[in-house]
C-alpha cells in the first residue's frame, strides 16, 4: 500500500498558499455583506431538513477511486441538494496535509483508500467504509429530523472572501456542539498528466470507466479539499448560545488561493458535529459568493 501520508513535492509547491497553515484557522471578519436581490438569511425556520456530508479520502494513483467517486454521484443525485461530499485526496497532486490530519484524527487504523464516512457515523465498529454502503446509511439518516441546521452568507471583493455561517437550533442539545468550515474546488478536470486518475475498469465491459482510459486524462475530481477555515476538528460552540430558538453567528474573512483550474469554483462545506459522539448533526454547502438559506 502507498504510504498514505507522503506529500509529493509537486503537490506542496501546488498549494503552496494553502497548506503551510491549512489545519489552523482563518482570522475573524466582521465585513458587511451586499449581495444584490438578497438582504439576508431568513429568521430561523419552524423545521430543518437533515442533510448529510460523506467524506471521501481518493486519490490520483488508487484505481478504484472513479468506481467508488460514482457510488457518490449517484446517491446526490438520487437525493439533490440533500447529500454534500468533501474530497480528501492522498498520493496525489490535489493532495493537502489535512488528509492525513483528518483521519488521524478519526481513527487509529489507517483505512483503506479509497474509502468514506456518512455524518461520521460508525458502522460496524469503524467510522471509514467503503462506497457501497454509502447509500444504506444515507436511506437511514436522511428522513429523521433534525432540530439543527445553518445557513450561509457570503461576498467577494477581489480575492478576499468574506464568510458568514448561521447555525439554529430548535431545541437545546443534549452535548456541547463544534461547527466546522472547509473550503472546497469543486469540478477539477484537467488533461495535464498531474491530474490523471488511475482506473482500474478500462478493461469492465458495462462499467461506465469501460475504455476511458488508464490512466483517464480530463477526469473530473469533485468537491476537492483546498482549507478548514476553522479549526479542522471545529470550534465549539458556547452552550449560552445553543438554547432552543438561538442562531450562533461566526465570521471568517480569508483570501482565496489561485484555482487549481481556471473553469473550476470555489465552495463553502459548513457543519456542526456532536462533540460527544464525534457524528456530523447536519451540514449546509453554497458556492462562494452566494447567499443559502436554512433549507
Amino acid at each position: 500500500m502507498k504510504k498514505l501520508f507522503l506529500l509529493a513535492s509537486m503537490s506542496a509547491a501546488l498549494f503552496t498558499s494553502c497548506t503551510k497553515d491549512d489545519t489552523a484557522p482563518m482570522a475573524s471578519s466582521s465585513s458587511s455583506k451586499v449581495i444584490p436581490g438578497i438582504t439576508a438569511v431568513s429568521p430561523i425556520p419552524s423545521s430543518f431538513l437533515k442533510k448529510i456530508l460523506v467524506e471521501e479520502y481518493i486519490g490520483g494513483s488508487y484505481g478504484a477511486t472513479p468506481d467508488a467517486s460514482n457510488d457518490l454521484r449517484l446517491i446526490q443525485k438520487a437525493n439533490p441538494d440533500r447529500v454534500y461530499s468533501v474530497g480528501y485526496h492522498v498520493d496525489d497532486y490535489m493532495e493537502t496535509s489535512l488528509s492525513a490530519y483528518m483521519i488521524q484524527s478519526l481513527t487509529s487504523s489507517t483505512p483503506p483508500i479509497p474509502c468514506g464516512s456518512v455524518d461520521r457515523k460508525t458502522i460496524n465498529g469503524n467510522i471509514f467504509t467503503d462506497s457501497k454502503s454509502f447509500g444504506a446509511v444515507v436511506m437511514s439518516t436522511i428522513t429523521k429530523p433534525s432540530d439543527a441546521g445553518l445557513a450561509i452568507e457570503s461576498t467577494m471583493n477581489g480575492l478576499n472572501a468574506t464568510i458568514q455561517v448561521h447555525a439554529g437550533f430548535l431545541k437545546t442539545p443534549a452535548n456541547t456542539m463544534r461547527l466546522h468550515v472547509f473550503i472546497v474546488e469543486d469540478k477539477v478536470a484537467s488533461r495535464h498528466q498531474l491530474f490523471e486518475q488511475v482506473n482500474n475498469f478500462n478493461n469492465t465491459a458495462g462499467s461506465p470507466f469501460f475504455n476511458a482510459g488508464n490512466p483517464i486524462r480530463g477526469y473530473q475530481h469533485n468537491n476537492v479539499l483546498r482549507r478548514a477555515l476553522s479549526d479542522p476538528m471545529g470550534e465549539v460552540i458556547p452552550p449560552t448560545l445553543t438554547t432552543a430558538g438561538s442562531v450562533f453567528t461566526k465570521n471568517y474573512g480569508f483570501d482565496t488561493p489561485k484555482k487549481i483550474i481556471g473553469s473550476s469554483k470555489y465552495v463553502i462545506i459548513a457543519f456542526m458535529t456532536d462533540d460527544l459522539t464525534k457524528q456530523i448533526v447536519n451540514v449546509q454547502q453554497a458556492e462562494v459568493g452566494t447567499i443559502k438559506d436554512w433549507n
